[in-house]
């Protein structure tokens, strides 16, 4: 997990410090529990991305422990249950409606997933664009 962290910080950083108005969102995902120096580790790449006016959220899959990626984001509104239910397309529609509502202010958002715009979005020049 670390390691996707540090290329999303040294990718960010990039953009961020070009742009100081740049906000991003990051996804990290999970499938068991992670040992305390992954945690440890996971959670100091968080802090250089909050930093970058970065949001993170995380998603457990199978077997993660909720209590470590709650302490990797800021609370458990960041943290996503991947459901073993064949409900794919509500929880996908979930976790962006959530996470792009929150950095983009509830007035428009994007969100393309597998090329298939979601909830209430239209395709404009190749891109889901969302408006409430």
């Amino acid at each position: 997990m670390q390691a996707g962290l540090r290329k999303a910080n040294e990718q960010i950083s990039r953009v961020f410090y070009n742009n100081k108005k740049a906000t991003s969102l990051v996804y990290a995902l999970t499938a068991g529990p992670l040992l305390p120096s992954t945690l440890r580790n996971a959670k100091n790449e968080v802090s250089r991305l909050r930093n970058m006016k970065t949001k993170v959220y995380c998603l457990g899959v199978k077997d993660y422990q909720r209590d470590q990626l709650i302490q990797i984001v800021e609370g458990k509104t960041h943290m996503y249950d991947v459901p073993k239910s064949s409900d794919e397309e509500g929880f996908i529609v979930s976790l962006v409606g959530n996470s792009c509502k929150e950095v983009m202010g509830e007035k428009t958002f994007y969100a393309c997933v597998r090329g298939t715009c979601w909830n209430h979005c239209s395709r404009l020049n190749g891109v889901c664009a969302c408006v409430e």
